[in-house]
């Protein structure tokens, strides 16, 4: 078999989606001829554990673990946390002055993210590997961008080298109300200009993403593969006996500028207006502290369930058993692009979708495209309302197309083309 390098700092035991694009590919690339080898951090600073993706890794696919620096590692120390949630990135109320300098640190000193201590010893082991395997193609994925900086470093020995781009490289939704100053600004420019010039293909995640990128580099060279969902993951058997009780899920963080505020809105006017409804919020995942003075504000935390983060099976199990499932696009520069990965999933649960975000953006299309689900702008509460009380059905089609076994020979498509 032809063999790829894959370079990503997210990796079994790392949870949350950006684990699950990387590992799929791996998975069924072996069924197309390709053996991945895949070069990650022994210990990184990741946004939870799930250990039930271990099962996903193939036998066959060799894993070099190296060390990494990790200055999160430090703020966790002076903070006394265990783990930083995502959201936590962003500003804050009430917030020490030590953590506004952690956050201007982590804008303005490590560039082009925090990750960039894992380079040294990233690249002393891609080196390494290139000596002992005849690689045939170097595929890097990000986000952290810093990935991409290691695959550039290797890639002028003549290997052709894939970029996939889960975010752009400045995604403005990742750093809520934090700026760069003009220094560092520039010099972050600097890197993704140096990067972009030594691609020899791009993947990202939607047609929006494609146009950004191709401000970068020419559009021939930039293809789109969607995230998607795995069908084994459906096959197991779940309990789906709902009573009476509408059941409201949303999976995933829950930040600032992914609060489903509407949904709050209309679930409060639900709850004057029509007593015989009954219903259960559910939120699964990292939750901003300001979500539950807003549940409290629209007098629906007692009709809310907080899960936290839970393993990838359990939350596939609460997706099964909901009657809606709430998905939000940030209300933030350039999100037309945005696809949030958990859509995928949302959509091959066939449970109604109620996707809060741009409705021209796409997202929007590929509901509409699947018939998953229905489309709402940010502040169309009554709209919201009369979803939730008309028990709709839905009849998903065309969603096969983002099974992760296709989306794998789509990338595969690509890696032949250039190796």
């Amino acid at each position: 078999m032809k063999k790829v390098l894959v370079i990503t700092y997210y990796w079994p035991p790392s949870g949350g989606p950006g684990v699950q694009r990387v590992l799929k590919f791996c998975k069924y690339l072996p069924e197309f001829g390709w053996e991945p080898i895949v070069l990650t951090t022994e210990e990184g600073e990741y946004p939870a554990i799930d250990y039930s993706f271990d099962g996903d890794v193939p036998p066959e696919c060799m894993v070099y673990r190296t060390r990494t620096f990790e200055p999160f590692s430090l703020y966790k120390k002076f903070t006394g946390q265990s783990k930083i949630p995502t959201y936590q990135l962003g500003r804050g109320e009430n917030e020490s002055w030590f953590s506004r300098v952690s956050k201007w640190t982590r804008m303005n000193i490590f560039l082009p993210d925090p990750r960039i201590g894992w380079y040294p010893f990233a690249l002393k082991k891609a080196k390494s590997i290139l000596k002992n395997h005849n690689v045939d193609v170097i595929f890097s994925s990000s986000p952290p961008q810093s990935v991409h900086l290691i695959a550039r470093s290797i890639s002028f020995k003549g290997i052709p080298w894939v970029a996939d781009f889960r975010d752009p490289w400045k995604a403005p939704f990742y750093s809520e109300g934090q700026k760069r100053n003009l220094i560092s600004d520039i010099w972050d420019r600097r890197l993704e200009r140096k990067t972009f010039s030594s691609i020899t293909r791009i993947t990202t995640v939607s047609p929006g993403y494609r146009t950004l990128l191709g401000t970068k580099i020419s559009q021939d060279k930039i293809y789109v593969i969607y995230n998607g969902f795995d069908e084994p993951d459906f096959q197991v058997e779940v309990d789906n006996k709902r009573g009476d009780e509408i059941i409201i899920s949303y999976i995933g963080t829950m930040s600032e500028s992914r609060k489903p505020l509407v949904l709050f809105q209309a679930l409060n006017k639900l709850l004057k207006e029509n007593t015989k409804t009954s219903y259960q919020l559910n939120i699964v995942g990292d939750t901003h502290p300001s979500v539950i003075s807003d549940l409290k504000n629209y007098e629906i935390l007692r009709k809310s369930k907080l899960f936290g983060y839970i393993s990838h099976t359990e939350a596939l199990t609460i997706m099964r058993q909901s009657h809606f499932l709430v998905v939000v696009v940030p209300k933030t520069e350039n999100n037309n692009g945005i696809v949030p990965a958990k859509l995928f999933e949302y959509i091959r649960s066939k449970f109604p979708i109620i996707l809060i975000g741009p409705p021209d953006g796409d997202a929007a299309s590929i509901i509409r495209k699947t018939h998953s689900g229905f489309v709402f702008d940010y502040d169309d509460v009554d709209s919201i309302k009369k979803i939730l009380t008309s028990n709709p059905t839905i009849q998903p089609k065309d969603y096969q197309v983002f099974n992760r076994r296709n989306l794998t020979k789509q990338l595969v498509a690509i890696f032949n083309a250039i190796a």
